[in-house]
């Protein structure tokens, strides 16, 4: 009798202790994906000669939890799919950016990578290959130089 106690307090204890398990690795994976979507809003910026060839002058998007501002143009966001992705190096004239995930605005439908490119965060649509630099005071001053050493 005593044994079957021990033994069915193994097996609760065993399910008990998996069950937890499942719950904390399921928690980390949905805060990682919430930390996904934050770098994946905010402003954003393409620049003529930061890794875009055909581009003239400058664009930015606008990207939230709510709604994508790209081309004067609002779209409702309900929701933002997040893939891990295998690293891809992509050379531009700036250097080598390098991709970590694919987000997917829905129902927009907009694809985009998001990398880094040194310091930089850094956002590829897959829609049009646009690269688009997150807006900070670091990449406005790198634009800022840039500029200047095109105009001398």
């Amino acid at each position: 009798m005593n044994t079957k106690l021990i033994k069915s307090s193994i097996v609760i204890a065993g399910i008990i202790l998996i069950g937890l398990a499942f719950s904390y690795f399921m928690k980390a994976a949905e805060g990682h994906k919430a930390e996904l979507r934050l770098k994946a809003t905010g402003e954003w910026v393409a620049a003529e000669g930061f890794c875009n060839d055909k581009m003239k002058g400058i664009e930015g998007i606008d990207i939230t939890d709510q709604y994508l501002l790209k081309n004067g143009k609002r779209s409702e966001v309900t929701q933002i799919e997040i893939v891990a992705q295998e690293v891809k190096l992509e050379l531009c004239n700036q250097g080598q950016i390098e991709y970590e995930f694919e987000f997917t605005l829905l129902p927009a439908n907009e694809s985009f990578l998001h990398g880094s490119l040194g310091s930089f965060e850094v956002i590829k649509s897959v829609n049009d290959s646009i690269v688009y630099f997150k807006m900070n005071q670091d990449f406005k001053k790198q634009y800022e130089n840039f500029k200047e050493k095109g105009a001398e």
